[in-house]
């Protein structure tokens, strides 16, 4: 758990190994490459917004439950995972990109959630019922 705003890669790139869930209170700032191994399952559970400013993601659930996610400054790229916004989501312009830009879907991570992922979505789909 973060207790308020939490920037990853200020000039270098993350790599996550493993499985996990990160709780944020604040807003969430990636501004590098994440890089995800093999079979990684990693969750991004944020009370506000999430801030995307890097053109290659290699895998996740990004929850905003406060907000937008919102893609800035990217050019072209990659973006691999679950995005899902209570506000909405903002892919770049068109303007800004200089190449493809795609966003895949994690299906690894879909197939094998993470615990507190998994109780979330009960809790979800408990209440919506």
């Amino acid at each position: 758990k973060v207790n308020g705003n939490l920037t990853l890669g200020q000039n270098n790139p993350i790599a996550f190994h493993g499985a996990g869930t990160i709780v944020i209170t604040g807003d969430l700032t990636s501004n590098d490459r994440l890089i995800c191994e093999s079979n990684t399952r990693l969750g991004f559970i944020v009370h506000g917004r999430i801030n995307i400013n890097t053109d290659s993601i290699g895998c996740g659930a990004y929850t905003a439950l406060g907000g937008n996610i919102t893609f800035k400054n990217v050019s072209s790229g990659q973006v691999k995972g679950i995005f899902i916004a209570k506000g909405s989501i903002k892919l770049p312009s068109k303007i800004s990109l200089t190449g493809p830009f795609s966003v895949k879907y994690d299906a690894f991570f879909v197939s094998n959630p993470t615990a507190l992922y998994q109780e979330l979505l009960k809790i979800v789909f408990t209440t919506s019922s």
